[in-house]
This record gives C-alpha cells, structure tokens and sequence, in this order.
C-alpha cells in the first residue's frame, strides 16, 4: 500500500480517497488509467462505486449514500493522522460526493439526491457558477499553470 507524509512528518498509509480521485479525474477527463492492486493503494469503498458505475439509479443512490457514510465516519474526531478527512474543510465538505455528481451529471447519468447529515451542510451545495474575480497577478498564476501543467480543462 501506498504511504504519504504528514505535515507532522509521519509516514501514514493512503486511504482509498487520494487514488479514487485519480481514478475518478481519469473518468471526467476520459483518460485511460491502468494500475494494478501492486502500484495503487487499494480503493476500498470507492471501488463498488466504479462497479456499479452504469446500474440504475436506486443502486448508485444506496452506493452514494454508503460513501457519505464513509467520508461522515473518517472526519478525523479520532484524531487519526490516515483518516482521509481528517482537515478541515474536508470533514465537512463532501469534496469526492461533489466530484462523483458533477462527472455522473456531465456522463448524463443519474445522480440521485441523498439523504444524509453530510449532505445538509452548506459546503454540499456550492453555487453553479463561482463569482467573477479579477486579479492581475491570479491572472499571471493561471498563465504559468497553464504553461507548466498542460493537463487541459480546467486550465
């Protein structure tokens, strides 16, 4: 399994969050992404996701809220430096429910509305479009990104 470094400097093993969003990106961006279980830190609950990512939608709605579950169970209150949401914001902002609806929605499959206490914060509903903000050097920061990290949209 794949570790990471703290910013306390510890060593702790990647949860299953950091390598399904890769794998979701690959999704949204239509990337081919092969790995196998000895190069990537095993998915975990992600993975019946990605299962059952074509069934209906009364399955991905038990799956989807499964994963607020999950994300609700591993917010940190153990103070365990692996749980994968153990930051804020991310103990209260669905950040990977978020993603699996935007890319499920661009794809024209179901996204179901969930019922679940994650999913009543404010963080869970951001607006459709951020507010226009201009800034010459956030200008000047965008340019070199886009520069630098040729991945496409967004940049």
């Amino acid at each position: 399994m794949a570790n990471s470094t703290t910013s306390a400097g510890r060593t702790a093993p990647l949860s299953p969050f950091e390598p399904f969003l890769v794998k979701l990106f690959s999704i949204w961006r239509n990337i081919p992404l092969n790995y196998t279980p000895e190069n990537v830190s095993d998915l975990g609950i992600y993975q019946r996701l990605l299962d059952h990512w074509q069934d209906d939608e009364k399955t991905i709605k038990q799956i989807m809220e499964d994963l607020c579950e999950y994300h609700w169970e591993n917010t940190g209150i153990t103070n365990d430096v692996s749980d994968p949401f153990s930051w804020g914001p991310y103990d209260l902002f669905p950040v990977e429910i978020l993603a699996i609806q935007r890319v499920r929605r661009e794809q024209g499959l179901p996204t179901p509305a969930i019922d679940h206490p994650l999913m009543q914060t404010p963080l869970a509903h951001p607006p459709e479009k951020m507010p226009e903000f201009k800034d010459e050097l956030l200008d000047q920061v965008i340019a070199k990104a886009r520069a630098e990290l040729p991945i496409g949209h967004p940049w």
